[in-house]
C-alpha cells in the first residue's frame, strides 16, 4: 500500500493530471496526556520535542509537503506570532531527561529510562510516523510501544484521555479562540478539546481575555502571548503545517485551492472541452 506522498508522485506521472502544492493551515501535533506523572514534567516534554528531527520527518514521511510548525497558527494567519523553534538536539534532550530525574540506567545500553505507549491509526502514513517517533525517542532512552487502532477507536481513546502519546491534527485552523477550547483548564471533554489535561493559570487568563476582546490589534497582542506560553509549556509538540496538495485534471480551470482545504472554490471552476 502506498503512502499519500507516494500516491501523489504516482498520479503526477500521468500527463492529463497536474499536481499543485501550496502552503496549508492544517496543524499536526504530538499530543501528551499530562495526567501521566512523567509527561507532567515540562522538561520531559521539551526533551521529547528536541528528540524529533521534524525537518527529516517532513522529508521522509511527507515528501517535503509540509513546514515544521511552531504552534497552531500558520504564518499566514492574521494572529500568528513567531515562537522560539526547538531544533533537533538529542544531546540536550538526554540532559533534560537527566535533570527531570529520569536517568538512563545503563548509559548507551538497552535499558530505557521509562516506557510510553503511542497510539495511532492503522493508516500507513500514521504507522510510519509512529515508527519514526519510536526510533527517535529510543535514541534518547525512552522506549515507545506503538499500538495501532482503527480511527474510531483511536479518536474515542484520545477524546476520553485514554492515551499517553498520540499524533493528531487540527484541519483548517481558523479563529485563534481554538487556543481556549484546546488549552483552557475547564475545556476537558466533553466541554472542549483539552484532551491532555493541560492546566495553566496564565493560559487560562490569556485565552479567556482573548475571547472577550473585540479589537483586532488587542486580540493580536493577546494571542502573541498565548503562542509564547504554549511554546514554553508544550502542552503538545507542534509537528508541521501540511501543504495543501491538489491533484487535478489539466482541463480544470478557475480553481484556487484554499489553505484550509475548503473546496468551495470548485463552484467557480469549469472544465475545458
Amino acid at each position: 500500500m502506498m503512502s499519500a506522498a507516494e500516491m501523489v508522485d504516482w498520479l503526477g506521472a500521468f500527463p492529463h493530471l497536474a499536481v499543485r502544492r501550496s502552503p496549508g493551515t492544517s496543524f499536526d501535533y504530538l499530543a501528551f496526556n499530562l495526567r501521566d506523572p512523567r509527561l507532567a514534567h515540562r522538561r520531559v516534554r521539551e526533551a521529547i520535542a528536541l528528540a524529533l528531527d521534524r525537518d527529516g520527518l517532513v522529508e521522509f514521511l511527507l515528501g517535503g509537503a509540509a513546514r515544521p510548525a511552531t504552534g497552531l497558527l500558520a504564518p499566514e494567519h492574521w494572529a500568528y506570532a513567531p515562537a522560539p523553534a526547538r531544533r533537533y538536539d538529542p544531546r540536550r534532550a538526554r540532559h533534560l531527561l537527566d535533570r527531570a530525574g529520569f536517568r538512563d540506567p545503563d548509559g548507551p545500553g538497552p535499558l530505557p529510562r521509562f516506557r510510553l505507549v503511542y497510539k495511532t491509526s492503522n493508516q500507513i502514513g500514521r504507522r510510519r510516523l509512529g515508527e519514526a517517533i519510536q526510533a527517535a525517542l529510543a535514541a534518547v532512552g525512552i522506549a515507545v510501544d506503538v499500538r495501532t487502532y482503527e480511527w474510531g477507536t483511536l479518536f474515542a481513546d484520545a477524546r476520553s484521555g485514554n492515551f499517553e502519546l498520540c499524533a493528531l491534527a487540527w484541519v483548517g485552523v481558523g479563529d485563534p479562540d481554538l487556543y481556549y477550547l484546546a488549552f483552557h483548564s475547564t475545556m476537558e471533554p466533553p466541554d472542549g478539546y483539552n484532551r491532555g489535561g493541560y492546566a495553566s493559570p496564565v493560559m487560562d487568563r490569556l485565552t479567556a481575555r482573548g475571547r472577550r476582546t473585540r479589537d483586532p490589534q488587542d486580540r493580536r497582542a493577546i494571542y502573541a502571548r498565548v503562542q509564547r506560553r504554549a511554546a514554553h509549556d508544550l502542552p503538545v509538540v507542534p509537528l508541521w503545517w501540511e501543504d495543501r496538495v491538489v491533484v487535478q485534471s489539466r482541463r480544470l480551470q478557475g480553481f484556487e485551492p484554499a489553505p484550509d482545504g475548503d473546496l468551495h472554490g470548485l463552484a467557480r471552476a469549469w472544465m475545458e472541452p
